[in-house]
């Protein structure tokens, strides 16, 4: 294995642990999830001669390992008999709402579903462009094609806007 990767590695390890908390509300799990990215960049050692931005790349890494963390725990809630129960005073309407919503979200393409899923958790505009390094015209570009194809995918009334839903 390359030294000079190893040092690279090294000197990322406090942006990535920053990056890791900043996508997890849990030490444990940004923890695991920075270890993961490591443990991929020094599996792919061979592959590093073609990578241009280490820490973009690293930073694609633990964000992909953070959507693939949350679908894993997604599923794992779905099938499991011991799942917190529905609260009984949200009424049957709004949760249908907000499953409308989640679905339509879920079926969107991933770009789309991911500035849309960051817009609900409260992340600005700047937010957004910042963790997924993109400018910020394509950011309002993707979120504007989103709450579009979120509109028609859920056959969302024009009285209501796609916010209002995404806050339910």
């Amino acid at each position: 294995m390359n030294n000079d990767l190893s040092c690279a590695i090294n000197d990322l390890l406090p942006a990535l642990n920053r990056y890791g908390h900043y996508l997890s509300d849990q030490p444990e799990t940004a923890e695991d999830l920075v270890q993961q990215a490591v443990e991929r960049l020094l599996l792919r050692h061979n592959q590093m001669e073609d990578i241009e931005d280490l820490k973009k790349y690293a930073f694609s890494i633990l964000r992909n390992l953070h959507h693939d963390f949350l679908r894993n725990k997604q599923r794992q809630q779905s099938h499991d008999p011991e799942a917190e129960p529905v609260d009984p005073s949200i009424d049957a309407g709004q949760r249908l709402c907000v499953q409308q919503v989640l679905e339509g979200i879920a079926a969107l393409p991933h770009q789309q579903g991911e500035v849309l899923s960051l817009i609900k958790l409260g992340h600005s505009y700047a937010q957004i462009a910042h963790q997924l390094s993109l400018p910020i015209g394509t950011v309002m570009s993707r979120i504007s094609r989103a709450r579009t194809a979120l509109r028609i995918l859920i056959d969302l009334p024009d009285s209501m806007s796609v916010m209002e839903w995404l806050e339910a």
